[in-house]
């Protein structure tokens, strides 16, 4: 149940310490600075305070010595938009660091120029903000099924370093800092736009009566041997800034994600389809008249797309990951190399057929690898993984892919990535493999563009902006447990787009359960506790599908035995999910509630998803077809005493007055803009773990 806040709350509710509150600051998308004698100093950026003896606003390492803008001559233009500064040194480089102001957010753009008549190899290169003040530093731990943990701690001294290695550009940490100025409140949001092995340093240089912390993104530097020739350029480091008027990473999710679609590549045209994917089912062990069983209830349901996982492949001896890049259909399991004609079965009722590949993984024995061993590096752990910078090797995956896609005329293509990769061999802290990566996906994709390209990782593994734009659909996490998958969302709402990624439904009725005060047994419904089903724990459906209402719905596990009320409950889940998956996939989501850690399952969980003329490339009012809806509120109750909360909308998301429609029951009541921004919308729910869906309209 809810009610509308326009009342004074009581008791415990009256905290509201799930609540956040908004605060709207003039000129914070600001970059101001001065130019005098040739000098370029800045004053602020982002609304925040920078330091005017702040020493190179960049490093660089080379065979000639290292260098930063003391050392330069210095040029500069200044844009409508922005300032490019220009650094000449006397060997042929110049730096180039762009500043760009954009709706919401500054970037910066840092690249070498060659100008001279010699190679120059380059061993270091990093990008240096320095801003004032003492600040505790935010950032994300990111690891398989703990993706997206966020943790706080403060900076007194010394430097603080986060990376990431082999081409698994979220490994260990996600490329993203916030930092709190502990005086004045106010925050920096730092995101830095990968494109190889990364690492972003937080040093305090000054800790003294005038501390200044000096912020510096760039590639990893480790084994780095960067050779540019004369007439080339090569961009080192790329960067985004955003005010945190509160100084918490919430109050940035939005304004990057508005930064991210002003994007032409994360401008998604395409329509998701609902998924099912094979793999909780039975994991690997594929078995075709269970399949079929799960085709017949996932069609019934109304699912659009039916994708088979792992093991369907090889006809080596081993488990499912130690016969990848052997692609020969399983002739002695799985469809016993009749797979094409499964796919049939799958079209004729109506559905995508989808399949799952990892084309960057090889194990040692497979054939091709055999014949063209030069073509293929070692990642250390016993796998190879092509050499994309040779070309001969990235001509190959591209083939693989495309021959597999047509081989069974797959509309759904699963690309994991299960692996780091070794040290880069060519010393570019494998920016050069994610440039053909990336390419190859952007070639997949205009070869075939009614195809849906999902990106995985482990999980989470590489999954940032950057890989974002070149699939139409991400994985978060392996994890599907829906508490986690709500903290895990949390975090990722920070720095990605939430409405293309995945979220997976996945059930599997236990067995018969004595119910005390009734004459009859239940059958509980059970979820996996991490990624296998090894632990599992009760869930409520309706829970754990407005779980999965925040970003794009999808289905695992056992479909077919499941109870009638349930798949009622799914179909509803599902019809939701296709009357307004345009504004889910192409919405802001705005974070109502501070960001936790996965392990507290306290407290309560709010967001609201705003549709964007920008992000859906139609009018910010809605339109007929799709329900005139204009953001869609959720709300969960999970371990907290209190059944009664308010959630403050953000002013700049609603304008206006709307009808407002509740998921369970359809009725309707009416609100202005300035009531859900000023007084919040209050909502009641008198049971734990349990959850609310509201459809905003226009008036």
């Amino acid at each position: 149940m809810f009610t509308m806040g326009i009342k004074e709350m009581s008791g415990s509710s009256k905290k509201q310490e799930d609540g956040m509150a908004y605060i709207a600051e003039e000129g914070k998308n600001n970059l101001k600075y001065t130019i005098e004698n040739g000098t370029l100093a800045f004053q602020s950026i982002a609304g925040m305070k920078t330091a005017t003896n702040m020493g190179g606003v960049f490093s660089l390492k080379t065979e000639h010595g290292c260098f930063d803008e003391r050392d330069a001559k210095g040029s500069f233009a200044q844009q409508e938009n922005g300032l490019i500064a220009n650094y000449a040194f006397a060997h042929g480089l110049t730096v180039q660091v762009h500043w760009i102001k954009t709706a919401g957010a500054i970037e910066r753009e840092d690249a070498v120029i060659h100008n001279g008549t010699s190679p120059v190899t380059i061993f270091g290169y990093s990008a240096v903000t320095a801003i004032s003040g003492q600040f505790d530093l935010y950032t994300q731990s990111n690891e398989w099924t703990r993706e997206n943990q966020g943790q706080w701690r403060e900076l007194t001294y010394g430097t603080f370093e986060i990376s990431a290695h082999g081409a698994r550009t979220c490994q260990g940490a996600t490329p993203y800092m916030a930092l709190k100025n502990t005086e004045t409140g106010k925050g920096i949001g730092v995101h830095s736009l990968v494109s190889g092995d990364w690492q972003i340093r937080a040093e305090v240089a000054s800790p003294t009566a005038s501390p200044i912390l000096l912020i510096s993104t760039g590639p990893d530097e480790s084994g780095l041997a960067y050779q540019i020739l004369p007439g080339e350029s090569a961009v080192f480091s790329r960067a985004v800034f955003l005010n945190l008027a509160d100084g918490m990473p919430e109050s940035g999710a939005a304004a990057f994600q508005r930064y991210l679609l002003a994007d032409a590549a994360h401008k998604n045209p395409k329509t998701i389809p609902i998924e099912f994917n094979t793999w909780f089912y039975n994991f690997e062990q594929l078995d075709e008249d269970e399949l079929l069983r799960q085709l017949d209830a996932a069609a019934e349901l109304g699912c659009e797309a039916f994708t088979v996982d792992a093991g369907w492949y090889g006809q080596l001896e081993g488990a499912w990951h130690v016969q990848v890049g052997d692609w020969r259909e399983k002739a002695d399991g799985a469809f016993h190399g009749k797979m094409s004609e499964f796919a049939d079965k799958v079209r004729n009722k109506g559905l995508i057929f989808g399949i799952w590949i990892e084309p960057e993984r090889l194990a040692k024995n497979v054939p091709f690898a055999l014949e063209h061993p030069e073509w293929f590096l070692p990642d250390g752990n016993g796998f190879l993984s092509p050499d994309l910078d040779r070309e001969e090797a990235a001509q190959y995956t591209f083939d693989t892919i495309r021959e597999i896609i047509e081989r069974y005329n797959a509309g759904w293509v699963k690309i994991d990535f299960n692996h780091a990769l070794g040290r880069d061999v060519h010393g570019i802290a494998h920016m050069g493999y994610l440039r053909q990566m990336w390419r190859m996906m952007d070639d997949v994709r205009a070869k075939y563009p009614n195809l849906i390209l999902e990106g995985c990782s482990s999980g989470g593994m590489r999954f940032e902006a950057e890989a974002q734009k070149h699939f139409d659909v991400c994985f978060m996490s392996d994890t599907v447990n829906p508490w986690d998958v709500l903290r895990i969302g949390e975090g990722a709402a920070l720095r990605i787009l939430t409405g293309r990624v995945l979220r997976w439904c996945c059930l599997q009725p236990g067995g018969k359960i004595p119910h005390y005060g009734f004459t009859e047994p239940f059958t509980p419904l059970l979820t996996p506790k991490k990624a296998i089903w090894d632990e599992v724990e009760n869930v409520d459906p309706d829970f754990l599908l407005k779980v999965c209402l925040r970003g794009h719905l999808s289905f695992s596990g056992e479909m077919a035995g499941l109870d009638e009320r349930t798949k009622e409950q799914i179909k509803k889940a599902i019809a939701f999910t296709k009357k307004h998956r345009r504004l889910i996939q192409r919405g802001i989501f705005h974070p109502l509630t501070p960001i936790r850690d996965m392990e507290d399952r306290s407290g309560w969980s709010a967001s609201y998803i705003e549709r964007t003329q920008a992000a859906s490339g139609e009018a910010a009012n809605g339109d007929a077809e799709h329900g005139n809806a204009v953001g869609i509120f959720h709300a969960f109750r999970l371990d907290s005493p209190t059944e009664e909360m308010a959630f403050r909308l953000p002013p700049e998301a609603v304008i206006g007055r709307y009808v407002i429609e509740d998921y369970d029951t359809g009725e309707t009541f009416e609100a202005d803009a300035e009531v859900l921004a000023k007084k919040g919308i209050v909502i009641k729910l008198p049971h734990k773990n349990r959850g609310i869906v509201l459809v905003f309209h226009r008036k």
